[in-house]
């Protein structure tokens, strides 16, 4: 089984992955959106992010708008 820390930065990071690739936050400072998410610092939460995804936070939301752009039309 996860530890609890493990399973809670999951949880938050799941947060931050819905908000990247939420259109109507795509003009949210990506520091706005880990903040809100509780991670404390920026580099924690780019080094915890790209672990978990293999790819840069700015990268992750400019994917996931592209995507969602072309599912709208």
């Amino acid at each position: 089984p996860a530890s609890a820390p493990a399973t809670d930065w999951g949880v938050r990071l799941a947060a931050v992955r819905r908000d990247l690739a939420d259109p109507e936050k795509a003009a949210l400072p990506i520091l706005t959106i880990s903040i809100d998410a509780g991670f404390a610092s920026l580099s924690s939460f780019n080094r915890a992010f790209k672990e978990s995804t293999g790819c840069t936070p700015s990268e992750w939301r400019s994917t996931a708008l592209r995507d969602a752009a072309a599912a709208q039309n």
